[in-house]
């Protein structure tokens, strides 16, 4: 039995009058209606295929291949040309993302530096970031080694004090620091900084004092009866005598391990230049 539609199967061909306009749906083509004879050999067109649950559809919209008119084609470079763009912006921003993430990176890793500062006579010494960073502390009695952030530090020692000079951190692990300070650190391009401060010396020996404080912040004492030694860093420091009192004067260790003081005091204190600090009273 064949199945009823507009016009016979037999006349469905796919000429140009038959699609119509360009928005016009398209009719059923031969082979729909020869999977529906297949099927049960009689059909109502648009109606289920008796027995089957087959359905045709009354219209079927079938696309248009030709050749693309210059419009569409300038529509469809001006895309493509939109769509390389912004797969090139694409491309910058993870190139930028990936280099500040790298560089964040850098910055925030810490690098392992060994502080030898067993020759100071002061007992323990810190380690203070100027701005932000990491900090530490340690004794002098042993080496000790700091995980610390790039960056600029005071090394004070005592710790407690504000006797300190300036160092750096590289980025690539190493320390550094001012020509100046060569006279008592060492260790400039290698992750160990070594402390020796300088040797200083005080004889105080005809004083009537038993005993003698040298002052910054912590103290640092000895028997005014014998000839003392001490390692100390450059700095401004106090000589009190009893060590106890506030009875005392200023001094200064300079960079090149020298003493120095006021004129003033020249009555009572000599070794201005030299390494030693006399007081006779």
């Amino acid at each position: 039995m064949r199945i009823a539609g507009t016009g016979g199967r037999g006349d469905q061909s796919l000429s140009d009058q038959q699609r119509g306009a360009d928005d016009q749906p398209l009719p059923l083509p031969s082979s729909a209606w020869a999977l529906a004879d297949s099927a049960s050999g009689s059909g109502v067109y648009g109606s289920s295929v008796t027995g089957t649950g087959f359905e045709l559809p009354p219209r079927i919209h079938w696309p248009r291949c030709g050749p693309l008119t210059s419009s569409q084609l300038h529509t469809l470079g001006r895309r493509t040309g939109e769509l390389m763009l912004n797969k090139r912006i694409l491309f910058v921003a993870l190139f930028l993302f990936l280099v500040v993430v790298s560089v964040r990176n850098a910055a925030a890793q810490t690098f392992s530096i060994t502080f030898n500062a067993t020759t100071l006579t002061a007992q323990d010494f810190s380690i203070l970031p100027v701005g932000s960073g990491s900090s530490g502390s340690g004794s002098t009695s042993i080496i000790t080694t700091l995980s610390l952030l790039p960056g600029t530090y005071t090394f004070r020692a005592p710790g407690n004090s504000e006797i300190f000079f300036l160092f750096t951190v590289t980025n690539s692990g190493t320390v550094d620091y001012d020509s100046a300070l060569d006279g008592f650190v060492s260790g400039r391009g290698n992750s160990t900084l070594a402390v020796s401060g300088f040797p200083i010396t005080f004889d105080a020996r005809t004083l009537t004092s038993a005993d003698f404080s040298i002052i910054s912040e912590s103290f640092f004492s000895g028997l005014a009866s014998a000839v003392t030694t001490l390692r100390l860093l450059p700095g401004l420091y106090t000589f009190k005598a009893p060590g106890n009192s506030e009875i005392f004067f200023f001094f200064t260790v300079t960079n090149s391990g020298t003493v120095d003081f006021d004129s003033a005091l020249d009555g009572f204190v000599g070794g201005r230049g030299s390494s030693t600090l006399a007081v006779s009273g």
